[in-house]
């Protein structure tokens, strides 16, 4: 049992900003203190419209649109000391990035939320690479796609506007696969980049295709999109064996040298290393990037500053990104 509980403010009440509050709430670790929105009254006990507010509490939780992150994390790098989980990214513009690496910010408290970097996938996918079953990883695949662009309420949304969401879908959900790429293999060193808007709803791209080269000459082909039925499939072809992601399980085949009773090449067997529902797959790694987060808060250490670098060095590269 927690009898010290940290006391949060919220940046966000709807959507993904609810599910996060909620999950900090569930956890048993983190009182909600303020919930602040810049004009609406908010049906809830705990709301306010100053963003004052949220200068009390051990952490703030900018859960906001990406285009609202910098401003928040720049009126808090003034006076405020305690810890702030942002969402990714960073920034939506390269001015604000260059800005924000120059913030009076403690980015030893500074968290942005990158939760693939905490999900079944990474944590299999870095055993089978240091323990040979894939080998010398030669290239990759990323499917992970979803009808959003399609929902009644979307045209209005953030998300769909090219001035608030410059880079579409690529901002919000390839981010997230280039930055786990990126910690395993280095940064891309060599792309190519389609982005398109599929569902003729708003203005932003809601469908994207990546061809990526990473520092360790490993290639990868991402499809990421808001426009097409839910889909999520992985794989990573190395000089040994083959990783995938498909209907909810993670598969190695491995060894490469797997013969048949003639000496000819036959396909490797198959080991399970992990099964998850949909929610698991989505929902598990949130619930352990909050809680890592929650983890230096409540012991008051110093979060990696490498994080901090990579959040950034991702931010980077998806604010450059050229056709």
């Amino acid at each position: 049992m927690w009898y010290l509980l940290i006391s949060a403010g919220f940046i966000g009440f709807s959507n993904h900003a609810y599910k996060i509050r909620k999950i900090a709430e569930m956890s048993g670790r983190v009182k909600t203190e303020v919930i602040f929105h810049p004009k609406k009254k908010l049906d809830h006990v705990k709301a306010t419209n100053k963003l004052e507010d949220l200068k009390k509490c051990d952490v703030i939780f900018i859960l906001s649109p990406n285009h609202t992150h910098f401003q928040y994390l720049e009126y808090f790098s003034l006076d405020y000391s305690g810890y702030i989980y942002c969402e990714k990214p960073p920034t939506t513009s390269i001015e604000d990035l260059n800005k924000l690496s120059r913030l009076p910010l403690d980015h030893s408290k500074v968290f942005f939320n990158f939760q693939e970097r905490f999900g079944n996938l990474r944590k299999i996918l870095e055993k089978s690479l240091k323990d040979g079953s894939i080998g010398d990883p030669l290239s990759c695949s990323i499917l992970s796609t979803q009808g959003l662009a399609f929902k009644e309420n979307y045209a209005q949304s953030w998300r769909s506007d090219i001035k608030l969401h410059p880079h579409g879908v690529a901002e919000t959900k390839a981010i997230h696969f280039i930055d786990l790429l990126s910690i395993l293999f280095g940064n891309p060193k060599d792309y190519s980049y389609l982005p398109t808007n599929r569902s003729g709803n708003g203005t932003a791209a809601d469908h994207c295709n990546f061809s990526l080269t990473f520092e360790n000459n490993l290639t990868a082909n991402l499809v990421m999109s808001y426009a097409a039925p839910l889909a999520f499939e992985f794989s990573l072809l190395g000089t040994n064996g083959l990783l995938e992601y498909r209907n909810n399980c993670i598969s190695v085949r491995t060894p490469r040298d797997t013969f048949d009773d003639k000496g000819y090449f036959i396909t490797p067997p198959i080991r399970i290393e992990a099964e998850e529902t949909e929610k698991e797959r989505t929902q598990r790694p949130l619930e352990l990037s909050l809680e890592y987060f929650l983890s230096h808060v409540e012991s008051n250490h110093k979060l990696p500053k490498e994080l901090f670098e990579q959040s950034l060095d991702s931010n980077r590269f998806i604010l450059n990104l050229k056709l």
